[in-house]
C-alpha cells in the first residue's frame, strides 16, 4: 500500500508515535538466499544505489528479479522502502514538517442542518483574535460538495513572517445550500476575511455568486480547471515546501493533502487529482490550496463583513 495505512503509520509513526513496538527491516543483501557477501553488504549496501548494489552483491536469482521488475516495485518488495513518494505531489516528509500539534486552529464539521460545531469553532476563531493569539487578517478557500462529497471551508491566518497556519476548518456534510450560505455569511460578518475563493463549478455556481453580490470585494468564484488546478497546487507545494504552512495534526486532512497526485494524460496534459479509488476528492485540500492561493494575492485592506439575511 506504499505510504498509507496502519502498517505504514505504526512503522513509521510519521503521524504520531506508537511506542511498545520493535522495528526491523530486512532488505534482500541481508538474506543468504539473494546475496553473494552479507556480512560486507550489510556495511556497504545502504550507502549505495540499488543498481549499483544488486551487480556487487546480488546473486543471479535477485538480479533476474531486478531485471523485471520497475525500479519501485523492486525497493518496495525487496528493500523495504515506501516509494509512493515519486508519485504524491506532497510527500509526507513536506506534510510533516508543517504539522504544529499546538495550532490554533477552529474545527468544527456539522451534517445535514446541524451547524452548531461549524458555529462554535467560528466563535473560537474570533475568541482569539480578541485575545491577539492569531493573525488580524485571514483569506479562505471553499471546497463545494452536496451529497456525495462534503464542502470545505478552509482560512489561513496571513502572519508578518509570511506564514499561512491553518486557522479554521469547517466540514459540511450533506448541508442544504441555503445553509452553507449562512456559514459563508457568518465567517465572513465575524472575521476579518481579505479574500475567500470559492469553487464555482457545477453545483457550486449559485452559492459561489450569492456569496459574491453580497460580498463582491471579498468574495470570488472560481473555476476548477487543469490549469487553475495546476496553480493552486504548486502555490501549496512552494508554501509547504519552505515550511510556511503550519497545520494541525490531524490524520484525514494530511491523508488527502498527500492523495493529490501529478498526473500526465496521452495528450501530455498535466492533471492534479486524487486516484478514482479514493472515497473523497480531496476536498480538505483543495479548500486549503484555495486559501493559501487567496492569501498569496496582493495585498488588499480588510474590513469586517456586514449583511441581510
Amino acid at each position: 500500500m506504499g505510504a498509507s495505512g496502519v502498517f505504514w503509520e505504526i512503522d513509521t509513526q510519521s503521524m504520531r508515535a506508537y511506542p511498545g513496538y520493535t522495528r526491523r527491516r530486512t532488505p534482500w543483501w541481508e538474506v543468504e538466499a539473494f546475496c553473494l557477501n552479507v556480512n560486507e553488504a550489510k556495511n556497504l549496501a545502504p550507502a549505495m544505489l540499488t543498481s549499483e548494489r544488486v551487480e556487487m552483491f546480488g546473486n543471479d536469482r535477485i538480479k533476474a528479479i531486478y531485471a523485471n521488475m520497475p525500479l519501485e516495485d523492486f525497493q518496495q518488495e525487496y528493500e523495504a522502502e515506501y516509494v509512493d513518494e515519486t508519485t504524491a505531489w506532497i510527500t509526507w516528509e513536506e506534510i510533516k514538517q508543517n504539522q504544529d500539534a499546538d495550532l490554533l486552529c477552529g474545527i468544527g464539521a456539522g451534517r445535514g442542518n446541524d451547524l452548531s460545531r461549524i458555529n462554535a469553532a467560528i466563535a473560537s476563531l474570533k475568541q482569539w483574535l480578541a485575545e491577539k493569539k492569531v493573525e488580524t487578517v485571514f483569506s479562505g478557500g471553499m471546497d463545494i460538495g452536496r451529497t456525495r462529497n462534503t464542502s470545505e471551508l478552509y482560512l489561513v491566518g496571513e502572519s508578518t513572517t509570511k506564514t499561512y497556519p491553518l486557522r479554521l476548518a469547517l466540514t459540511m456534510d450533506n448541508t442544504e445550500f441555503n445553509d452553507q450560505e449562512s456559514v459563508i455569511m457568518n465567517v465572513i460578518a465575524n472575521l476579518p476575511v481579505k479574500k475567500l475563493l470559492i469553487d464555482q463549478t457545477g453545483i457550486g455556481r449559485n452559492l459561489a455568486e450569492n456569496a459574491s453580490k453580497k460580498f463582491p470585494t471579498k468574495v470570488e468564484g472560481v473555476d476548477f480547471t487543469n490549469a487553475t488546478k495546476a496553480l493552486w497546487a504548486g502555490n501549496t507545494k512552494m508554501v509547504m515546501q519552505q515550511r510556511k504552512a503550519p497545520i494541525p495534526i490531524d490524520r484525514e486532512l494530511a491523508y488527502q493533502i498527500h492523495s493529490i497526485k501529478k498526473l500526465i494524460t496521452p495528450s501530455k496534459n498535466v492533471v492534479f487529482d486524487t486516484e478514482r479509488n479514493e472515497k473523497h476528492h480531496a476536498d480538505k485540500f483543495w479548500a486549503h490550496a484555495l486559501a493559501i492561493s487567496a492569501a498569496l494575492e496582493p495585498k488588499m485592506t480588510v474590513q469586517f463583513g456586514t449583511f441581510r439575511m
